[in-house]
């Protein structure tokens, strides 16, 4: 993100809309709020109808694109997809998607050799966190083993037996489970045999998730002992603590004086 500010009721709805997950153990969710106090503004936002759509965004097609192109060869594909958005004219409701994580793509491959222009395209519209360095690195290593002409494997390099202990180790996960998506997009996108491992890469996300379900109950679970036992002071530490305060508000009242 770039700024903070309140969330607009239909965004609202959309997180809302991703609770649960079919086929887990929650195909039933539920929302919350990080604070309390913020309960009645997401009854509010959840209660209010949908506002009309007054805006629609807009992305080339492949054809569109493979047909822009025709007329600039000599253009590299990051500057073509600059380019094709710099001279289009959209009328009315309709506007140009960001494409900036797109040309940031674009222009990670362009050293690659052996991508098609559909290949590229396929590959800057996929599901790509640009903002996580694990998937970045990935997503260069799935493009460099593709254009090779060597089938690609998914990164199964993480223990999916056991739950996350820390807010790192449950990020780690989650960085996983996009990159299974990720392969999983693109084994859709691309010949059968060019991301073959398919079934691997779903069971290995479905792992992923029962592991930070699990990882999210132990966490959320100390975190509420620490709440109600917090952890006791030691003596000495509670007197020398207590000899700085008095110092500082001592030398305070010096200071006013």
């Amino acid at each position: 993100g770039k700024e903070r500010g309140p969330l607009p009721s239909s965004m609202v709805k959309q997180i809302a809309g991703r609770a649960g997950r079919r086929g887990s153990d929650f195909p039933e969710g539920l929302v919350t709020t990080l604070m309390q106090s913020d309960h009645s503004q997401l009854r509010q936002n959840l209660a209010e109808p949908l506002p009309p759509i007054t805006a629609a965004g807009l992305f080339p097609t492949f054809e569109q694109i493979e047909l822009f192109a025709g007329s600039l060869p000599d253009l590299p594909f990051h500057r073509l997809i600059t380019r094709f958005a710099e001279e289009s004219r959209l009328d009315g409701i309709y506007f140009f998607c960001r494409h900036e994580p797109l040309v940031q793509l674009a222009k990670q491959l362009e050293r690659i050799e052996g991508l098609s222009l559909r290949d590229r395209y396929n590959l800057i519209v996929a599901p790509v966190n640009t903002r996580d360095p694990l998937i970045m690195r990935e997503f260069i290593r799935y493009a460099e083993t593709f254009a090779a002409g060597k089938p690609v494997a998914p990164a199964l390099d993480v223990d999916a037996t056991t739950a996350p202990s820390s807010e790192r180790e449950l990020a780690r996960l989650e960085s996983m489970h996009q990159l299974m998506s990720l392969y999983l997009w693109l084994s859709y996108r691309f010949d059968e045999g060019a991301f073959p491992k398919r079934e691997e890469a779903s069971n290995f996300a479905n792992s992923i998730i029962a592991l930070v379900e699990k990882g999210l109950s132990h966490i959320s679970n100390r975190r509420r002992r620490r709440k109600l036992f917090p952890p006791r002071i030691p003596a000495p530490a509670r007197q020398q603590s207590t000899r700085k305060s008095r110092m500082f508000y001592a030398r305070g009242r010096e200071v006013v004086a």
